[in-house]
């Protein structure tokens, strides 16, 4: 059994690849706490989903950009019956990209991924985008140079830092909105929160990719469904993208 996890800040992410000619949405899948819905880990309920995929002797390829949180997670996995436990980076599964920023060591994995899926997915220099706790535009160029992007803070970070410095202001959720005034303070904050966010990803789509035209944009993470409409620039929305990532440079691998 072929495993993959994608640990983010906010939740992890599991799925497992019982057959990798099967569809992206039949494959059993399992999100391990969100504290966006502030839904807390449960090791028990891991424990069970592993067992009900057959985890025990498989392969597990993971990413994450929460070390310590990671290193729980696989030792859950190892517990489990997981016989083998593969990182990105590791001799067995080898990022397709050459890392030109100033601290590569320091670059995320996940961004990393989302740029190299992007590049598969458009066959040259492309944009990735991922909306999540953070949102992360980064470029990758025609010869599979990772170039750098943009990080800033999503959704969530924003409306819960309006609401934790501020008296009186109240925390919202990201939800699609008019592109018209707000006639309260809660239609106001969710303006600026929609359009506000759509408008930054347009503009840093623009900064990042100059001087590279890039084929495409590939755009994803947990906001992606809701901010899509919102965006001026052209782009391919994806579910799962690191972990199609993952799959894909383990199958070129040839592990």
């Amino acid at each position: 059994m072929l495993l993959t996890v994608d640990v983010g800040n906010t939740r992890s992410t599991w799925m497992a690849h019982p057959d990798l000619s099967a569809s992206w949405d039949s494959r059993p899948r399992f999100v391990h706490g969100d504290k966006g819905l502030q839904q807390p880990e449960d090791p028990a309920a891991l424990r069970a989903w592993l067992d009900s995929v057959a985890a025990a002797g498989g392969q597990l390829l993971h990413a994450a950009v929460a070390p310590r949180r990671a290193a729980e997670l696989l030792s859950l996995a190892r517990e489990a019956g997981v016989a083998h436990v593969v990182g990105v980076g590791d001799a067995a599964l080898r990022l397709d990209l050459a890392n030109l920023c100033r601290e590569p060591e320091r670059v995320g994995k996940d961004r990393l991924l989302a740029a190299s899926e992007a590049r598969a997915r458009f066959g040259g220099a492309a944009i990735a985008v991922d909306v999540g706790t953070a949102i992360t535009v980064d470029a990758v160029d025609e010869t599979g140079a990772f170039r750098g992007g943009a990080i800033a803070p999503g959704p969530r970070l924003l409306a819960r830092a309006l609401r934790s410095e501020t008296e009186l202001l109240p925390e919202v959720a990201l939800r699609a909105v008019p592109a018209e005034r707000g006639r309260d303070t809660q239609s106001a904050i969710e303006l600026s929160l929609f359009h506000g966010t759509a408008g930054m990803i347009d503009r840093l789509i623009a900064i990042v990719g100059q001087d590279l035209a890039p084929r495409g944009v590939l755009l994803c993470g947990g906001y992606a469904p809701v901010l899509s409409a919102a965006l001026s620039t052209a782009h391919v929305r994806e579910r799962d993208v690191i972990h199609r990532a993952l799959v894909r440079l383990h199958r070129a691998s040839g592990a």
